[in-house]
């Protein structure tokens, strides 16, 4: 709530310049600042108010942005916009907004790549793509989200192998807990085992490059999701070994 009180007041500070300046590089600082705030009240669950800040930055950017080869920096703060926006539509259960928003965010996302050709902004395609795997996935059609997720997957892997970063590899291990979870739905168990086994193996080297409390709580995560899976097909001592893994971990990872 610290962090927040502050960014709400940086937010009207920016106001304020952006008013008085009516300048491009003070609009798209304030779009930023607004989607920020609009994250944290996400994360903080309070969802009234970070649907407003997003509508507001939408309409901001929309209004300000006037013409038709609208600039990198507010297509992706658009994309992000969007994103959030279906967010909150899942986690009010209203999966009509959901899909419309991660749908204008995927075309956005199209739009931004086939002006720019870049890598840099393919994670805002794979972001959409997954967005809506995420939607079908709790919609019950199993099949269409892992069509879905398996394209941002691909996204994924083409961008780790240009260029490999901490984030895209965190990136792509969750990508396939999401592909293996799936086919766990479906009772395709082996294919969700071998999902599972790619992701903890990113998640144990990320856990050795970086020994970070947060890089160790993600390879609990991978062991956990591993273990629950052995436990279903009945192979009890692999679940208990992995349960276990996943304790250690939790317990050094509370004394740090």
């Amino acid at each position: 709530t610290y962090s927040l009180s502050l960014r709400e007041k940086l937010v009207v500070a920016l106001e304020e310049i952006f008013v008085n300046s009516k300048e491009e590089k003070d609009a798209i600082v304030l779009i930023k600042e607004l989607v920020d705030l609009g994250s944290e009240y996400f994360y903080f669950r309070i969802l009234p108010k970070a649907k407003k800040t997003f509508v507001n930055a939408e309409q901001l950017l929309k209004k300000y942005n006037r013409t038709a080869n609208i600039s990198d920096d507010f297509s992706v703060e658009l994309v992000r916009i969007y994103l959030y926006l279906g967010d909150i539509g899942n986690e009010e259960e209203d999966f009509s907004v959901s899909d419309k928003y991660y749908n204008l965010a995927l075309l956005e996302s199209e739009k931004l790549l086939s002006r720019t050709k870049s890598s840099k902004y393919l994670f805002y395609l794979a972001a959409s793509h997954q967005c809506l795997g995420t939607l079908y996935e709790k919609l019950g059609n199993y099949n269409r989200a892992f069509d879905l997720y398996y394209t941002a997957h691909e996204i994924l892997i083409n961008v780790n192998e240009e260029s490999p970063s901490t984030e895209y590899k965190d990136n792509l291990a969750g990508s396939y807990r999401n592909l293996a979870m799936i086919k766990k739905k479906l009772r395709e168990y082996d294919e969700a085992f071998r999902y599972y086994e790619k992701a903890l193996d990113i998640s144990k080297q990320l856990a050795d490059e970086l020994d970070t409390v947060q890089s160790k709580i993600r390879l609990a995560v991978a062991y956990f999701y591993l273990a629950a899976l052995h436990d279903v097909v009945g192979h009890t001592s692999d679940a208990k070994k992995f349960f276990e893994m996943c304790h250690e971990i939790n317990v050094y990872c509370h004394e740090k």
